[in-house]
């Protein structure tokens, strides 16, 4: 079979029709299930016509959706052609053509979800340069998957073969791409110190908007439901007994506790990263496996952060930022660290850390003064104000409070170290955020400064890459401007 040859996604119908179910199922499930639980536990009423309405009007779009999913199937198919480049085609009433060259891929990645898993079947990724997103999106079964996988890093590397094996008896020990050794995995013990020092706040966040899209939900439904839903809940939270707010906040804690548990063991289950010799590979997920390559190449900086409580654990995430990075938030993979020795190593690869090697540039204190008038002095001033007409108002300090200690924080951790090779800026307020940069990585550098910042010689240094900018805020201008000829004499130096 040469590789011109066009391939389609799957040769056995009965897993596409399952996966099919799948897609219309979840789709039913999250767009209509206060339907479904309104006609489960709500007693018959007038109004219950039109839910039966909305329920008709769902399996409707459920069989639309399995139509456009079979028919989406049957019509797309993929091939390399002798031009080295990946062609796709899809679409029966508007047809898309699309052909990416090998050499300008940048990333693939692999996916599983659970129903992936079960019928043996992996989502593969493409990202090209120029997009904010997975430019190809291709289903095959997990021995194609990584044979295809295989088969373009071999093709950009100068070691492709004449044939691409994309059958469906394709072996399940398909050659991988070369992964030289284990470096480091997350044990049980690993899991439970990473939920027990998660974000707990965010998961609360997380908690309050799940409840209001329930409540927003259940109104668009019946407006009868959504008013005695909101009244119990109203009654619930200024309920005038101690013990009932205690209950409630006591419950509020556990669940969001329980909440950051779930969310780290779903995203970091299986955890592995694997050394090849030209950068990593990185396999993590219980129930949907994520699966994605860097390239050390591609690396254009290093970013590793933790909050307070990591920060006193010595556990931290790591961001590998390269270029061909999949956008989408549920593909973004960070490294977590339980041990400050594999924090060490991993950015080795990279460069090396600077924290306190050499004498750091330092933002100015007029940075505090700053943030105290924008962000406390006036919001104060409001509460205040505003505390005449109502004295719940005065809860309202406690926002600019936060502010002051944070910017507090802030002033006394950020620093700047450099050396001939990379620059190295350290942030954070309750927590701590590195960045290493290396000189040649950097597109441009440029230096803004606000109204406040003109009247005291201060300025903010903005580092450019191909995947984003790194600033460094309230910097003296001279200093400013001798690092910002430093980093242009890197830049030309370097070309």
């Amino acid at each position: 079979m040469t590789s011109s040859r066009w391939h389609r996604l799957q040769r056995q119908p009965g897993k596409i029709i399952i996966y099919s179910l799948y897609i219309v199922l979840i789709g039913v499930l999250k767009n209509m299930w206060p339907i479904i639980l309104l006609l489960i536990f709500k007693s018959r009423k007038p109004e219950s016509r039109s839910e039966d309405l909305w329920m008709l009007v769902s399996i409707g779009l459920s069989l639309v959706v399995f139509a456009l999913t079979w028919i989406s199937y049957w019509f797309f198919k993929f091939n390399i052609d002798d031009e080295q480049k990946l062609n796709i085609e899809k679409g029966l009433i508007q047809r898309q053509k699309i052909s990416i060259p090998i050499k300008n891929i940048q990333a693939i990645h692999l996916r599983q979800s659970w129903l992936h898993r079960l019928l043996g079947l992996t989502e593969l990724l493409i990202d090209s340069p120029g997009t904010q997103s997975a430019e190809a999106n291709i289903s095959l079964t997990k021995a194609q998957a990584i044979e295809l996988k295989s088969y373009i890093f071999d093709m950009k590397a100068g070691l492709g073969s004449e044939s691409l094996v994309v059958d469906e008896d394709a072996s399940a020990n398909a050659r991988q791409f070369r992964e030289d050794m284990l470096l480091f995995g997350l044990e049980p013990g690993d899991l439970i110190k990473l939920g027990i020092s998660a974000n707990h706040f965010r998961a609360f966040m997380i908690l309050i908007a799940f409840a209001y899209g329930i409540l927003q939900n259940i109104r668009q439904v019946s407006e009868t439901s959504y008013t005695e839903a909101s009244s119990q809940f109203l009654d619930l939270l200024f309920s005038n007994t101690m013990a009932g707010i205690v209950m409630l906040s006591i419950g509020v804690v556990l669940i969001s506790i329980l909440i950051s548990f779930t969310r780290v063991i779903l995203r970091y289950a299986n955890f592995r990263i694997n050394r090849r010799d030209n950068g990593f590979s990185i396999k993590t997920g219980l129930i949907e496996t994520k699966e994605k390559v860097i390239l050390l190449e591609k690396i254009q900086y290093v970013k590793w952060s933790a909050n307070w409580l990591r920060q006193k654990m010595a556990l931290y995430e790591l961001q590998l930022v390269a270029i061909g990075e999949v956008v989408e938030d549920d593909m973004k993979v960070n490294i977590p660290i339980t041990q400050v020795g594999w924090l060490h190593s991993l950015i080795a690869y990279y460069g090396i850390s600077l924290r306190g090697s050499t004498d750091a540039l330092r933002i100015s204190n007029r940075y505090l003064a700053f943030r105290l008038i924008r962000f406390v002095l006036i919001p104060a001033a409001i509460c205040i104000a505003l505390s005449f007409w109502n004295l719940n108002f005065l809860w309202g300090l406690g926002l600019p409070a936060y502010w002051s200690i944070s910017a507090y924080l802030f002033l006394k951790k950020a620093g700047l170290y450099l050396n001939d090779e990379q620059v190295h800026i350290c942030k954070g307020n309750f927590g701590t955020e590195d960045y290493l940069l290396k000189w040649q990585k950097i597109q441009s550098v440029q230096i803004r400064q606000n109204i406040y910042q003109r009247r005291h010689h201060l300025a903010t240094v903005v580092f450019s890459t191909a995947t984003g900018a790194i600033t460094m805020p309230f910097l003296n201008l001279a200093d400013a401007q001798r690092l910002v000829n430093i980093a242009l004499f890197k830049i030309e130096s370097g070309k």
